[in-house]
C-alpha cells in the first residue's frame, strides 16, 4: 500500500471525527482517485458496508454515472443495499488547489432501524404513502462521471502497455463506464489510440475474463 499523498492526510481526522460523532452506524471512507484500483485509503466503521483498504470504489462511480450529481462535486442522498442493510450515502469530491481531481470522502449511513420505524409507524396510517426511501430523481448530464473517468486515465503511465491498458479497460468495464455515450471515444482520446484500438481491447477483456480476476469483475450476461 503507498504512503497516503500529503494532500489527502488532512482528510483523515476529518473522516475520525464524523465517525465518532454520529456514531456506529455511520462508515465514513476516504479515497485516492489517483489509484483507482486500490482507492480506499482510510476507512472508519468499516462493518457498516464491509469497506477495506485497498479496495476499489463502489458506489461512488455507479452513481456518478447515471448523473446523481448536486451542485459542485457533492453526490448526495443516494441508497443501495449492502448485506441486507439499506444504506444512505453522500460524497464529496477532492481537488487541490489546481482543481485537479484528487480524492474522494464518503459517508455511508446505515438507516435500516430508521426505516423500519417508519414502516411500523406507517403501519399505524392506512393509506399513507410508503414512506421507504427513494432514488432522487435529477436529469443532469453525468459530468461527475467524466472526471473520474479523467482521474483514472491521469493515473495511467504516459505510455501504457498492453496490459495495462488492458487492466483499465477491464475495470472501465466493470463500472459500467462504456455504456455511456461517448466513453469510448473519450478513453482513446485521453490513451492516444485509436477508437478501433478501445473497441479490440473491450471485446479481448469480455472474451477473457478469467485473466482479470484481481478487478473481482462479473462480465455482465
Amino acid at each position: 500500500m503507498s504512503p497516503i499523498s500529503a494532500q489527502l492526510q488532512p482528510f483523515i481526522p476529518v473522516a475520525d471525527l464524523i465517525g465518532a460523532a454520529i456514531g456506529p452506524d455511520v462508515e465514513v471512507v476516504l479515497h485516492d482517485l489517483s489509484t483507482p484500483l486500490h482507492s480506499v485509503i482510510h476507512v472508519v466503521n468499516g462493518h457498516v458496508t464491509g469497506r477495506k483498504v485497498g479496495q476499489t470504489f463502489e458506489h461512488l462511480f455507479s452513481d456518478a454515472l447515471k448523473g446523481r450529481a448536486a451542485e459542485g462535486d457533492l453526490i448526495d442522498n443516494y441508497y443501495f443495499k449492502s448485506a441486507g442493510k439499506t444504506i444512505r450515502s453522500s460524497s464529496l469530491l477532492l481537488r487541490d488547489q489546481t482543481g485537479h481531481l484528487i480524492g474522494a470522502l464518503c459517508i455511508n449511513m446505515d438507516v435500516s432501524r430508521i426505516t423500519a420505524a417508519i414502516r411500523d409507524l406507517s403501519a399505524l396510517l392506512p393509506g399513507y404513502a410508503n414512506a421507504s426511501p427513494e432514488q432522487p430523481e435529477h436529469h443532469s448530464l453525468p459530468e461527475t462521471a467524466s472526471l473520474l473517468v479523467d482521474s483514472m486515465l491521469d493515473a495511467m503511465p504516459e505510455r501504457p502497455t498492453r496490459s495495462e491498458r488492458l487492466e483499465l479497460i477491464a475495470f472501465l468495464i466493470s463500472k459500467h463506464v462504456f455504456d455511456m455515450r461517448g466513453a469510448i471515444e473519450r478513453v482513446a482520446s485521453r490513451l492516444g489510440v485509436a477508437n478501433v484500438t478501445v473497441y479490440s481491447d473491450i471485446k479481448y477483456v469480455k472474451n477473457h475474463p478469467e485473466e482479470f480476476n484481481t478487478l473481482h469483475w462479473e462480465p455482465s450476461p
